[in-house]
């Protein structure tokens, strides 16, 4: 990403979407910003985990007939022995400028696309107004999502600072592993973050998914310090990963102690890793849905507490 496309206000989306709440009475537009300091294998956005260009890769439609490298203008597809691969550095598209879509006009199966939009933040608040017309009294407002949103502090604070001042309502949903700079120069212009904390115990995220639990832990502590009614917290429960009932009361407990007051259990379905990825992106690793009945104890566990509980999915 260049400077002056930086000074011209242009970011980096995965896309834009819709989100309902309350049994379908309300609706959210959600906008994913490119780019997560994370690798988790069980990521179901894994087309909006990098800042580089990405090309998505059907591999059930791709019949490595090799047209998409022919058409490439800088060599960044390839097509080797009916394998294809991306070097997301040599893309056109690394430079914010061009918006190259060679590769995939080219493909006559329809096994290519490119979910990346670039637009400016005049543009982006421009159709978020449009949503709120057309949703009325239906729309809630506009929840920054990812990737990670916080990641990039050049985009995510003209952004939200833009959408709060053309009366916008601005929630974020982040991992908290960014820089605590970012969190505070941002908070004036959130009314909600949606806190994503795995565990108290972070060895085995660190490894898999790259989380530095101290990180974490300071912007959530320093939020709750700053703004409690701001935070909602959230635990993500993974099979396989951080759903270790012991564990995952210990975590509660800290949380509790940290002055949470309200809490939700995420609880993913099954990750279809068959599904379209980008063409450079870390192998998905299957997970089952959550039992029930962990859940449940979990939540019941969190009342005990005098926390404000629920279950998700």
């Amino acid at each position: 990403m260049t400077d002056s496309a930086l000074d011209d206000g242009i970011i980096s989306l995965a896309g834009m979407e819709y989100l309902t709440a309350h049994g379908g009475a309300s609706v959210r537009t959600v906008i994913r910003l490119k780019g997560c300091p994370l690798r988790c294998p069980w990521c179901d956005r894994p087309e909006a985990s990098t800042s580089e260009p990405v090309v998505l890769l059907d591999a059930g439609r791709c019949t490595s007939c090799g047209r998409c490298a022919l058409a490439c203008p800088t060599g960044a597809v390839h097509m080797a022995n009916g394998s294809f691969t991306f070097e997301p550095e040599n893309c056109a598209r690394a430079t914010v400028s061009h918006d190259c879509h060679a590769c995939v006009d080219a493909c006559t199966s329809g096994a290519l696309s490119i979910p990346e939009t670039r637009l400016t933040v005049s543009q982006v608040v421009e159709r978020a107004c449009a949503d709120r017309d057309r949703y009325g009294s239906d729309w809630e407002g506009i929840t920054l999502s990812g990737g990670e949103p916080l990641m990039h502090a050049e985009w995510c604070l003209p952004l939200a600072k833009a959408l709060t001042e053309a009366g916008l309502d601005v929630a974020v949903e982040t991992c908290g592993n960014v820089y605590p700079a970012t969190v505070r120069q941002v908070e004036p212009f959130v009314s909600t973050f949606f806190y994503n904390f795995m565990s108290i115990g972070g060895n085995r995220l660190a490894q898999v998914a790259g989380v530095d639990l101290r990180i974490v832990r300071a912007n959530l502590q320093w939020l709750l310090v700053r703004c409690p009614q701001k935070a909602m917290v959230r635990i993500p429960v993974i099979d396989g990963f951080n759903d270790d009932p012991s564990e995952l009361r210990v975590t509660v407990d800290w949380l509790v102690g940290e002055g949470v007051r309200h809490l939700e259990l995420l609880a993913p379905g099954l990750l279809d890793v068959n599904c379209s990825r980008p063409a450079s992106s870390i192998p998905a690793i299957p997970h089952a849905a959550m039992s029930s009945s962990v859940l449940t104890s979990l939540k019941r566990h969190a009342e005990s507490l005098g926390v404000d509980a629920s279950v998700s999915n």
